[in-house]
């Protein structure tokens, strides 16, 4: 079967979120696979430049981006 790279990538990057065995906490990695996610979904074209501080901006705009982050050794990271 062939499928888009683009939805392989989001497949793997759900594979580690669910190996990071979340137990209904959020953590760091979750965030940052959930923005690799986002990138793949809003620049497909991975050879476009762009501005790494406003890109991360928009993401951080978005429900996914507003989630708050639990280190459970470290407390409360935002």
């Amino acid at each position: 079967m062939k499928i888009k790279v683009s939805m392989l990538i989001m497949s793997v990057l759900s594979d580690v979120q669910e190996l990071n065995g979340m137990n209904g906490q959020t953590s760091t990695l979750h965030r940052n696979v959930n923005y690799a996610k986002w990138l793949v979904l809003n620049y497909p074209d991975t050879n476009q430049e762009v501005d790494a501080d406003e890109v991360y901006a928009e993401f951080r705009a978005t429900p996914l981006g507003k989630i708050k982050i639990i280190q459970t050794n470290f407390g409360d990271v935002d």
